[in-house]
């Protein structure tokens, strides 16, 4: 990590105007996926890049979610208890919150269920981290500069509840990508502001 980088162009067919992207590993396979946010053409673009990310990709599909309204930030997690992987994705247009169950598995479709009514002003990034027992999904709000928290139960599939939703410190502008981290003593989070 102390180096610099190699990069390799993927050439992947089909992105455009993506601005998230997750990576996850599937063990049961055993396969490495790239998800990104295809926000011009309200899609995902999977790509499953076998059992390396050091391979040519074996394969790269585009999942339509007829929810999706200019989807921007995305972020994904499995959820041991319920033995699934979960995304949540932003819709910066509408405002809502669009959840993805892939019940058989990244490789296949999800099922989705958006959300409506929740405290979502031109909703950006994403960020999922679990506490204890408790799910939290972090979202930036570049409508009115805050940072929201929504939580759920044991289970990430469980009901959404509002916690803070603010601007922590009046420092957000245009908030785009929280990400939060434990230290093993405390909670750290970062926001970064395109303004």
């Amino acid at each position: 990590l102390n180096n610099t980088p190699t990069p390799v162009n993927l050439n992947i067919a089909g992105i455009n105007g993506a601005f998230s992207c997750k990576i996850i590993f599937d063990p049961d396979i055993p396969a490495y996926f790239i998800f990104a946010v295809n926000y011009s053409s309200n899609s995902l673009i999977r790509v499953n890049m076998g059992n390396s990310m050091g391979n040519a990709p074996a394969s790269t599909s585009s999942i339509s979610i007829a929810a999706f309204t200019s989807p921007f930030g995305m972020d994904m997690a499995y959820d041991c208890m319920l033995g699934k992987f979960v995304a949540f994705v932003t819709n910066i247009s509408t405002g809502t919150l669009s959840r993805l169950i892939f019940d058989s598995g990244p490789g296949n479709a999800p099922s989705d269920t958006t959300f409506t009514g929740l405290p979502l002003n031109a909703p950006t990034g994403v960020n999922i981290v679990k506490d204890g027992k408790t799910w939290n999904i972090f979202i930036t709000n570049q409508g009115n500069n805050a940072l929201l928290q929504l939580t759920t139960g044991p289970l990430i599939t469980d009901s959404l509840s509002t916690g803070f939703n603010a601007n922590p410190g009046n420092l957000a502008n245009i908030p785009r990508c929280p990400y939060f981290v434990n230290d093993s003593s405390a909670w750290t989070g970062f926001v970064t502001n395109y303004g």
